[in-house]
């Protein structure tokens, strides 16, 4: 729910910043196709799918939870109100 957050806040902040709807979709399209997947996330085609595309491949939850220590999660987090950089 975050990461959707996050988006809609960036559509929200091009349409108010002057960008037509239309432009302000395509340009986030334009921007994020790389991570779009309309497959089978747990089919064993995915793990080399995603390593073409460059993305990770987060696929047990301590891999993931790795993640939310991260500089980029944790100013995720902080932006979207979330947690504080400390919790």
């Amino acid at each position: 729910n975050t990461i959707m957050a996050s988006g809609m806040a960036c559509l929200s902040g091009l349409i108010e910043g002057g960008m037509s709807h239309r432009d302000a979709v395509a340009k986030l399209y334009k921007d994020n196709r790389q991570i779009i997947f309309t497959g089978n996330g747990y089919s064993k085609e995915w793990p080399t799918e995603a390593a073409r595309r460059g993305l990770p491949n987060l696929n047990t939850t301590p891999m993931a939870v790795e993640h939310f220590n991260t500089p980029k999660a944790k100013a995720l987090f902080k932006e979207m109100g979330i947690f504080t950089a400390e919790e």
